[in-house]
This record gives structure tokens, C-alpha cells and sequence, in this order.
């Protein structure tokens, strides 16, 4: 009787485990999902176009109102997948190819507006600066063909 309770008992621990896996695969597909999902949406898009028209030196402190509020939304979606790809809810092959690509172009291009923001908040964007590195660190040669596009 003791081993059909002690084997039950492991069984349950198995099932639970296995439980477990599945639900945090599952979390980490639909974190993807919700990732490619918001890099299409339209308010991304604009940003992105509002950052690629800004000339390769321009001065942070005159861009106009519009244009900072688009830049802090396309700092805060880089940011917010930097939040999930740090706690691994979002895998880093999730940066592979172009999107990952794109995040090192556009952080390459908002140093200048990043660094203007972290005189007031140290911390502003470090989530982003994290995928920046994660990505760097895995394809070192992007940073600087990312400035020549």
C-alpha cells in the first residue's frame, strides 16, 4: 500500500512538472506573439518612419514635441520586450534577423535622445540598452552596419 502512494505521489510530481514546461513554453510563444504583434501596429511603424527621416545628427534637445513622443513609444517597445526577453519570457532568437537588426539601427540612431533622457532618469531605457547588447554580443559586426543603412 506504502509503494501505490509513494509511486502515486511521484506520478502527481511528474504530471506537475510537466505541466509546468508546457505552460512556460506556452507563455514564452505568446510573448512572441505579442512582440510581432506590436512591431506591426501602425503606432510603431510611424515611429520608426519618424526616426529613420531624423538626420544622422540631429540635436535631441530641438526635436519637436511629436517626434519625442514617437520616439519615447518606439524606446518603450524595445524597452518592454527588453523586460520579458530579461526575465526569459521572450527567447532571444526572437531578435534574429531583421527585427534584431532593426532594434540595434534604431538604438544606434536614439543614443544621442537616450542619453538627453538619462541626465534626468538614469535609468531610462536600460531595458532596451539590454536587448542592444544581447544582440551585439551575438552578432558583433551589426553595429556598425546598422549606422552605414
Amino acid at each position: 500500500m506504502e509503494l501505490a502512494f509513494g509511486l502515486i505521489g511521484t506520478l502527481t510530481g511528474l504530471l506537475g512538472i510537466v505541466i509546468s514546461i508546457l505552460s512556460y513554453n506556452h507563455n514564452r510563444i505568446e510573448a512572441i506573439k505579442t512582440y510581432y504583434e506590436n512591431i506591426r501596429q501602425e503606432a510603431f511603424v510611424q515611429a520608426r518612419r519618424t526616426l529613420r527621416n531624423l538626420p544622422d545628427d540631429y540635436d535631441p534637445k530641438n526635436l519637436s514635441a511629436e517626434a519625442r513622443d514617437k520616439l519615447a513609444y518606439l524606446i518603450i517597445a524595445y524597452h518592454q520586450a527588453g523586460v520579458l526577453l530579461r526575465k526569459r519570457q521572450l527567447p532571444m532568437w526572437a531578435f534574429n534577423g531583421s527585427i534584431g537588426y532593426n532594434a540595434i539601427s534604431a538604438y544606434n540612431k536614439l543614443e544621442p535622445y537616450i542619453a538627453l533622457r538619462r541626465e534626468k532618469e538614469p535609468f531610462y531605457a536600460d531595458n532596451f540598452e539590454f536587448i542592444y547588447k544581447r544582440i551585439l554580443k551575438k552578432h558583433p559586426n551589426w553595429k556598425e552596419l546598422a549606422k552605414e543603412a
